[in-house]
Order: C-alpha cells, then sequence, then structure tokens
C-alpha cells in the first residue's frame, strides 16, 4: 500500500513525496500522519446546526438530541372469550317408508294462509284423537324418507299390520294435512315352496325322460314354473276371489274392519281440525235491519155499477 499523507488545509490525501497538496496547493509536511475521515452530522431539530465531525466523535460522543414527550397510550382491552362453536347435531338416518307395506288409501286438503297455526293446529288433532280413547291406540312422531326427501309425521299405529302416517305442515303460507294408510303383507311361503317344489321336479323329469342336453332341463323349469305360477293365480281367484291369494298374506277381516274404522276416526279427526279455523274466524258485526219504506196507498174509487135502462 503506497503512504500517504493529509493536508493540514483541506484534509485532502495526498502521496507522500508531494511537497504541495495537489487540491488546495498549500505546502504539505512530510510524515504527517493520516486523520480519520470528516462525517458530516445534520441534526433533524433546528436546535443544532449541522457541523463536521470526526468518526469518533460520532461514535463516541453522540449528540444529544431534545427528548419529546411520550404520550400514554390507553390500554388495550383484552378480547372477550370466543365461544366454541355448538357440535352440528347428526339426525339419524330415518327409515324408507316402504318398510310400512302399500299404501292403500290417502287424503290430503289445503288450508289457505294458514301455516302459522301449524303447531297449535298439530295439538288439536292430536288432543281430537286421544280424547275419543279408543283401545289400543298408539301415537308417536317420526321421520320417513321417500325418494331421497325426508319428512316428519304423527306415527298412528292400530290393528295388526296396519299404519297411518298424519301430517299437519306449511307449505309456503299454506298449510296441508292429510292422512296416509299403509297395510303390511308377507308372503305364503309354504304354498311357494310347494309350487316351485313340484316345478323342479316336473322339469327334471322331463330331462331325464327327453334325453337332450342339460341346457334343455332350464327351459323345462321355465315352463313348469310359469305354469304353476298361473296355476296359483287361478285357484286364489277362484277359492277367494282373489289372484293373490296363494301367495300373499293379507290381514283378515276382523283386523281390516278395525283399520277401516280408524280410518274414520282419523278422517274425522282431521276435519275436525280444519273446521276450528272456521270457528276461530272473526265474525262479521251484525247490522240493523233497515226500516221498510212507508207506502201511502189512497182507496181506490169504487166502480160505478151501470144498470139497465
Amino acid at each position: 500500500m503506497a503512504e500517504t499523507q493529509i493536508c493540514p488545509n483541506c484534509h485532502s490525501v495526498n502521496p507522500l513525496k508531494n511537497a504541495f497538496c495537489q487540491v488546495c496547493g498549500n505546502k504539505l509536511v512530510a510524515g504527517t500522519p493520516p486523520q480519520p475521515p470528516m462525517v458530516t452530522v445534520r441534526s433533524a431539530s433546528t436546535s443544532l446546526p449541522p457541523g463536521n465531525i470526526t468518526s469518533g466523535d460520532a461514535f463516541d460522543n453522540p449528540p444529544v438530541l431534545p427528548s419529546t414527550p411520550k404520550t400514554q397510550m390507553p390500554p388495550i382491552p383484552p378480547a372477550p372469550p370466543v365461544a366454541p362453536y355448538p357440535p352440528v347435531a347428526m339426525q339419524p338416518p330415518s327409515p324408507s317408508i316402504d318398510v310400512l307395506g302399500i299404501k292403500v288409501d290417502e287424503f290430503s286438503d289445503i288450508m289457505c294462509d294458514d301455516a302459522p297455526r301449524s303447531k297449535e293446529l298439530t295439538e288439536v288433532f292430536v288432543k281430537a284423537l286421544t280424547d275419543r280413547n279408543i283401545p289400543g291406540l298408539k301415537i308417536t312422531e317420526g321421520d320417513f324418507t321417500t325418494e331421497g326427501k325426508r319428512r316428519h309425521y304423527h306415527i298412528i299405529t292400530g290393528p295388526a299390520k296396519t299404519t297411518f302416517l298424519a301430517s299437519v305442515f306449511p307449505y309456503g303460507r299454506d298449510l296441508i294435512l292429510g292422512w296416509e294408510m299403509y297395510i303390511k303383507r308377507t308372503l305364503k311361503w309354504v304354498p311357494l315352496a310347494i309350487l316351485g317344489g313340484t316345478a323342479v321336479i316336473l322339469a327334471l323329469i322331463s330331462f331325464l325322460t327327453s334325453g337332450f342336453f342339460f341346457s334343455t332341463f332350464w327351459t323345462f323349469l321355465f315352463i313348469f314354473l310359469l305354469f304353476s305360477g298361473l296355476a296359483g293365480l287361478l285357484l286364489g281367484k277362484v277359492l277367494k276371489d282373489d289372484w293373490m291369494y296363494l301367495f300373499v298374506e293379507d290381514i283378515d277381516e276382523i283386523s281390516w274392519a278395525e283399520a277401516s274404522a280408524l280410518q274414520l276416526v282419523i278422517h274425522e279427526a282431521l276435519l275436525e281440525t280444519m273446521e276450528t279455523i272456521e270457528v276461530d274466524l272473526p265474525k262479521p258485526a251484525a247490522r240493523p235491519a233497515a226500516r221498510p219504506a212507508v207506502i201511502t196507498t189512497k182507496p181506490l174509487p169504487k166502480p160505478a155499477v151501470k144498470g139497465k135502462k
């Protein structure tokens, strides 16, 4: 590194061999030790004029700036505790309405502009049923699904294999009231097993006696099953005037009579519920009867009696 010297006048750096400053022309003294560079400090405050100080002074004796008063900030209130989200209520899966059996009858009606009274009319309907003191009558509530849709019903159980579903639900601003009757049927496995076994035996005998290939066995079986089914339908129609008598077990005559009676009771209770709306309607104020007009009549003159001349 080349040796240098500092001009005492302008503090510029010059080579050591120069006798005069190459910047200001001032005479240089050989061997002048180099001085630290000057640092210009400008004060942000108007009370401290700018000046030239060395870098050492800037770090050893920093300028004292006037302190500004600190404004006391109001304390930040603690955040209110956040309540956790309530757990989502999981609804149990609803059974399909098909488990009740076959719908044999139904009734529904609409009450215009009465949707706000759905809860009140539901209580009226249930009370109209319970006040009749029907033995063995049981009324519960539950949901059923049909074709992917869910609906709430009042479940009314009566005779064996018979179920009624009653509903009073708002539809827009209107109210829908109705009931549905379901009967559950079961298959008669004994007659079905006899007819099916007979068809299999006949098909097997025909196959063994004919000497055809094994594939013909299924053809014989299909033919005999078809004829056995047709024979069972014909027997049911002849014996009980019911085509499905040998295949499906229906409710007996007494249970059917009880189910019909309960159907009439539910229908009447629903009609009474609908009539409560008409009873509660305000009656128009009675107007005083208008006075009849006074009619004045003059007595008619008596006709003159014409005599014979």
